[in-house]
């Protein structure tokens, strides 16, 4: 899918100003709908501006097969 998901990006905007630090969300796809998503949410991983992702149906985990099980 083209990004432009305009509530997505206001919470991402948010989390990249410190206002927040985590994200709920019911699955992970729900994130990653496109490369460019997926990549943003993972580059704000890495650089610690995310430091929770909640999940009812997945655990996870800040380490590279976490990651790389987010991307998937």
């Amino acid at each position: 899918k083209e990004p432009g998901r305009e509530v997505f990006n206001f919470m991402m905007s948010e989390i990249e100003k410190g206002n927040a630090e985590g994200i709920l969300a019911w699955n992970p796809d729900r994130l990653a709908r496109n490369s460019i998503d997926g990549g943003r949410v993972i580059y704000l991983v890495d650089t610690g501006k995310i430091t929770s992702l909640k999940f009812p149906t997945f655990w996870f985990e800040p380490t590279p097969q976490g990651k790389f099980m987010l991307s998937v």
